[in-house]
C-alpha cells in the first residue's frame, strides 16, 4: 500500500489565491481601490505592496487591472456582450481608459481584439 501524494500549497501560492480571489468577488466595483483589497486580503498597503511586488512584479493597482482585463478578454471572447457592457462589467466607468489600458496589455482595441477572435475560430 502507498499512501496517497499530498498537494502542498505553498503560504504564496494560497496568498495569491486569495488575492485572485479577492479581485474577483470586487472586480465590478469601479470603486474597489488598494486599500480596500489590503483590508480583505489582511494586510496594510505596504505590506500588500511588498508581497506582490516580490511575487508577481506587479503592484496592487496593477494587479487589480490586469485581472480586470483579462477577465475583459475572456467576456469578449465569449461575446458577453458589447465594450460598453465588458468594460462596465469589469470596473471601467471610463471607456477611452478601458481602451487604452486593453491596447497596453493585449496590443490591440477591445473591437479590434474581437475581430480577431473572431476571425481565429
Amino acid at each position: 500500500l502507498q499512501p496517497r501524494d499530498i498537494a502542498i500549497t505553498s503560504v504564496d501560492e494560497k496568498f495569491l489565491a486569495r488575492a485572485m480571489a479577492v479581485v474577483e468577488e470586487y472586480i465590478a466595483d469601479a470603486d474597489f481601490d488598494v486599500e480596500t483589497f489590503g483590508r480583505k486580503v489582511g494586510m496594510s498597503r505596504k505590506h500588500l505592496h511588498r508581497k506582490l511586488k516580490a511575487l508577481t512584479d506587479q503592484a496592487p493597482s496593477e494587479f487589480i487591472r490586469t485581472l480586470r482585463l483579462h477577465r475583459a478578454a475572456q467576456l469578449l471572447e465569449k461575446q458577453f456582450g458589447n465594450v460598453t457592457e465588458v468594460a462596465f462589467e469589469v470596473g471601467f466607468n471610463n471607456l477611452s481608459h478601458f481602451a487604452k489600458a486593453f491596447k497596453e496589455h493585449f496590443g490591440a482595441l477591445p473591437k479590434d481584439f474581437i475581430r480577431q477572435q473572431s476571425q481565429q475560430v
